[in-house]
């Protein structure tokens, strides 16, 4: 696993650790951004696994 698919992984658990902190604190415009915010992370880090020669 390279660098970047490291970072795209710790950029969705962190997004859905904050998400959840803002569910708790019943702030529903934050939680859908980071929400959001981690379901693009998510979308990069499976982009990111397309059309790489190593993982063959």
């Amino acid at each position: 696993m390279n660098v970047v698919r490291l970072l795209y992984v710790l950029w969705f658990f962190l997004a859905i650790a904050i998400a959840g902190l803002f569910v708790i604190e019943g702030n529903p415009a934050q939680t859908l951004v980071w929400a959001f915010s981690a379901v693009v992370a998510a979308t990069f880090f499976w982009k990111s696994l397309e059309n790489d020669p190593t993982e063959a």
